[in-house]
């Protein structure tokens, strides 16, 4: 397996789901080794540079939010991030002209989409991978919420979240391989109950959110509000914000990971707990017959569902 990037750059502009505010990003292609690191384009006098990297992690309140020590950040990175896991894209040159990505249409659809119309540049160079080697535990008594990651011989997520109705009880497994990504998790859009709207709001968050890109859920009538793209979107919403949460790790991971009520805070602790400790992983080259598994392989533009 080989590293690689886009052929072509390619931008997005929008409100970011939370600031409202409109941005700009423009994602370049990048170098072997260079991983995918954010630039803050409205403030080039400073160390404008922010590293894709689970140390990086200045805040998990409803997004991942990435800072550097001069206090520059960017939010909401975990769509976009999916969206690199799930097209194979190994580095990545992301200019931002705000704070937040744009949201678009709160899922990564929108983002896989141009990045598999751009193209794909293989790179040469080979592709190192994380493999879990023992098992690893998080669990937030506050929440109740945990995480887990155990050893596997490919990419899985089990993933269970416990809501009111409509949402209810829903539970996912998927072994995320190839397109898999794509075609299974992309197209999910994040979600909130009806009555914490107002709460949200006073607190400035999603304040770029609609009805095109939150799925909204009304806990009076136990209804969504507007048609769901599948019957179980909020699952899967969850599991590809783990996608973009656990790319953070900087490698592709050979590993299952089962969530309960995982959020994007147990999702980056158990990054931590993982590398707390040289025996819970290995770093290593990517055999042929694992890598051809791993997301994004093989991936193709006709992986993505019409919506």
């Amino acid at each position: 397996m080989t590293q690689s990037t886009i052929k072509n750059e390619v931008s997005f502009v929008g409100a970011g789901l939370h600031s409202g505010k409109n941005s700009r990003i423009t994602i370049l292609p990048a170098p072997s080794d260079f991983g995918i690191q954010f630039y803050r384009t409205d403030c080039e006098d400073k160390n404008n540079c922010i590293p894709a990297n689970f140390r990086n992690v200045v805040d998990t309140l409803r997004c991942t939010t990435l800072g550097n020590s001069l206090g520059l950040k960017v939010k909401t990175t975990e769509h976009l991030l999916a969206a690199f896991v799930a097209c194979g894209i190994s580095n990545a040159k992301v200019l931002i002209s705000g704070e937040e990505i744009p949201a678009l249409d709160g899922s990564a659809r929108e983002f896989v989409l141009k990045f598999l119309e751009s193209g794909l540049q293989n790179q040469g160079t080979p592709q190192k991978i994380l493999k879990v080697l023992k098992p690893v535990h998080f669990e937030d008594t506050s929440t109740g919420a945990h995480a887990s990651l155990y050893p596997s011989d490919t990419f899985e997520m089990e993933f269970t979240i416990e809501y009111p109705l409509p949402i209810g009880k829903q539970s996912k497994q998927a072994s995320l391989v190839n397109g898999s990504v794509v075609s299974s998790l992309s197209s999910s859009r994040t979600f909130c109950m009806n009555g914490e709207i107002e709460y949200l709001w006073s607190n400035g968050l999603g304040l770029g959110g609609n009805y095109d890109n939150v799925t909204i859920v009304d806990e009076k009538s136990n209804k969504y509000l507007y048609p769901v793209r599948h019957e179980d979107e909020p699952v899967r919403h969850k599991m590809l914000d783990a996608v973009g949460d656990l790319s953070l790790s900087g490698y592709p991971i050979l590993g299952l990971f089962v969530g309960y009520k995982s959020g994007h805070h147990a999702n980056i602790e158990i990054l931590h707990k993982l590398f707390s400790d040289k025996d819970n992983y290995e770093i290593i080259d990517a055999p042929d017959a694992i890598s051809s598994k791993l997301p994004g392989m093989k991936v193709q533009l006709s992986d993505l569902p019409e919506i």
